[in-house]
């Protein structure tokens, strides 16, 4: 009797195992996963807006600002300094305490002081835009300046002076 019971348990255990779903279940099962991977890889961050901070002369120390460069004097954010220093390879703006390191963008428009109006980093993106009708030839000009994030999207954004020197 034992053996009975012991094989008919095997029995039952062994036909559990070698079940699938019926097609149009296992399509439809398919079909939701697919379109939950595809949802968590389009979902973008939560947007988080940056607020640059001066960057202080022993900032210019640490990147070594010498030779023609331009840089941005914001208006009306109450900081005391430049919130980026661009020259002809790089920019650099300070965020969240961090000196960030930008790459120009020789395609884009030209700057004075063979400057560039675009540098691209890792983390953020900024573009100095000119007013309509204005020209990149003045040592001082009204700029906007736009950073944006990874993502492309606009986190920060501010009127000012770009004063550029040897």
């Amino acid at each position: 009797m034992l053996k009975i019971c012991v094989l008919v348990g095997m029995a039952a255990v062994l036909s559990s195992c070698g079940s699938e779903p019926a097609p149009e279940q296992k399509a439809r099962s398919d079909a939701r996963d697919i379109a939950m991977v595809e949802a968590a890889q389009t979902r973008l961050p939560p947007l988080v807006t940056v607020l640059p901070q001066s960057i202080a002369d022993a900032d210019r120390e640490q990147i070594k600002a010498a030779g023609p460069h331009c840089a941005f004097m914001p208006e009306g954010l109450g900081v005391t300094g430049p919130t980026l220093l661009s020259n002809s390879t790089r920019a650099y703006m300070k965020i969240d305490d961090q000196l960030i390191a930008l790459s120009s963008d020789p395609g884009g428009p030209a700057m004075p002081m063979a400057t560039w109006a675009r540098y691209t980093g890792k983390r953020f993106a900024i573009e100095l835009k000119l007013p309509p009708g204005s020209t990149a030839g003045a040592d001082k000009l009204t700029v906007s300046l736009v950073l944006r994030d990874a993502y492309q999207r606009e986190v920060h954004i501010s009127a000012g002076s770009l004063v550029c020197s040897k």
